[in-house]
């Protein structure tokens, strides 16, 4: 009897020692975290994960990532209310300035069309004026007067600015596209190293 007693003690032991090596290897896994104030920047969702995306619009990576995974990002974990999905624009390439006002521009007439409508804008070309505008057209659901004084009196120019100064203050090295679950900064190169990260911090 004591033998067994013994015997459980020692399972039990040795499953607890398994559970705290399994916790301290994914600590160590986990890059250093972030801690950002998003207060204002264009958000979608409503899940309890958080997911920030520094993008320049025009910039070659970011159009490949806005291609191929922002919409299983959004089918994955918006749609089904496990994240909450913040892109905060910036501005690198030149003229994608006018790209960034529009989608904030988007944001604050429709923001249910948001990312369908930052998905579209990898068709324009010239960053022009009438190409956003008929890619809105193209979108539906936005009010294309409002777009167009908005882009007009370029309203978000200093928005921007000021949202690449933030973010080089904060992050060493910044590039584009950047992105951070939970403040971990989590690779882009492709939609299943965000799903692994997401499986490190408990979603799945």
């Amino acid at each position: 009897m004591e033998k067994r007693h013994k015997r459980v003690i020692l399972t039990l032991a040795i499953a607890l020692l398994v559970l705290i090596c399994a916790f301290l290897f994914k600590m160590f896994q986990l890059p250093h975290k972030h801690s950002f104030n998003i207060n204002g920047q264009p958000t979608v969702g409503k899940g309890p994960m958080q997911l920030v995306l520094f993008e320049d619009l025009a910039c070659i990576n970011c159009h490949h990532f806005t291609k191929d995974v922002v919409p299983k990002i959004a089918a994955e974990y918006i749609d089904t209310g496990k994240a909450r999905f913040t892109i905060v624009p910036v501005s690198f390439e030149p003229n994608s300035i006018h790209l960034a006002n529009a989608a904030l521009a988007v944001h604050r007439i429709a923001p249910n069309r948001f990312l369908s409508f930052i998905v579209a804008l990898l068709e324009v070309k010239e960053n022009s004026k009438q190409e956003i505008i008929q890619v809105a057209e193209k979108v539906g659901g936005i009010d294309l007067e409002r777009l167009a004084y908005a882009i007009d009196r370029r309203i978000f120019f200093g928005e921007i600015e000021r949202n690449l100064s933030w973010a080089m203050s904060l992050i060493p090295d910044f590039g584009t596209p950047m992105l951070f679950i939970n403040g971990y900064e989590t690779s882009t190169d492709s939609f299943e190293s965000i799903q692994k990260r997401m499986e490190q911090l408990g979603i799945k």
